[in-house]
């Protein structure tokens, strides 16, 4: 009887928790096949930054760095140098400019070495003249009372012969000094002014110099005091063409090939030599 009564108890039990309808626990998930893996530790025990952030890829770790400069360690590109002596070249673009009716060149005896040795066979002849005077220091054109102006050009041009519309004037040093910039813009303004009251038509005065010495360089020759250092009348023919911009240009520097053009007397030339110069000058002023 006592068997039986447990029995029955057993399973009165079971029918009770059959009707209140709780499923059996299931079994826990397996776990995922992705762990995550903790942070690494730094130094001392604080958490590292992620791969990425400590290389810079992350911007939320690392504020943006401002762009680098170009240009910060790469100087800035020279400018174009100016050639010491390019050769010829047409006269200064910014001055007045051509066709000139007549074109008188004034010199001295050296100017006519190039002058006759062809020059007038590249350019047109009938426009151009020679006022060829033996030592014509730029004082003396600065002195309106001095012989030189009595004297009268050759190969006189074909319109205007006695009033050109340009002059190109070769300035020679007060006796083959050397003088100071401020010196030469004096006599140079004084000539000027008398070109200007000789000739009513002059439009264009283009200063020059003879032809010069390779590199501007004393030759080892007789006169060497001849090939003086022209720096000061350079300058001198600047100041004048920006005084005057509608009347003063500076002619293109032209150069001996050799200090054996001179013969040993510069700055005169020999027939040769001559010949070269003339073409050089011919390739300037050709029109």
């Amino acid at each position: 009887m006592k068997h039986r009564a447990l029995w029955i108890l057993g399973l009165g039990l079971t029918a009770l928790a059959c009707a209140s309808g709780e499923a059996p626990r299931s079994k826990p998930p397996a776990p995922d096949d992705t762990t995550t893996e903790p942070p690494p530790t730094g130094t001392g025990g604080a958490p590292a930054l992620p791969r990425d952030a400590a290389a810079g890829g992350s911007s939320a770790a690392t504020p943006d760095a401002a762009p680098a400069r170009e240009d910060a360690d790469t100087p800035p590109a020279p400018g174009d140098a100016a050639p010491s002596d390019s050769g010829p070249s047409a006269p200064n673009p910014t001055g007045p400019r051509g066709p000139f009716t007549c074109s008188l060149v004034v010199g001295i005896q050296a100017t006519g070495d190039w002058f006759n040795g062809g020059f007038e066979k590249i350019v047109d002849s009938s426009r151009w003249e020679l006022l060829e005077v033996h030592s014509a220091f730029i004082n003396y054109w600065a002195d309106p009372k001095n012989g030189v102006w009595g004297n009268q050009p050759t190969s006189r041009c074909a319109k205007n012969a006695d009033n050109p519309d340009r002059v190109i004037l070769v300035v020679l040093s007060l006796h083959w000094e050397i003088v100071p910039a401020e010196e030469w813009v004096k006599q140079i303004t004084l000539a000027m002014n008398n070109f200007k009251a000789k000739y009513s038509n002059l439009r264009n005065l283009e200063l020059s110099t003879f032809v010069r010495s390779p590199g501007d360089k004393p030759c080892p020759l007789g006169d060497t005091f001849r090939n003086y250092d022209l720096a000061p009348a350079d300058e001198a023919f600047k100041r004048m063409a920006a005084m005057y911009p509608d009347l003063v240009t500076v002619a293109p520097i032209v150069h001996v090939d050799s200090c054996a053009d001179y013969n040993n007397h510069p700055p005169h030339l020999t027939s040769g030599p001559a010949s070269r110069a003339a073409m050089k000058m011919g390739a300037i002023y050709k029109d």
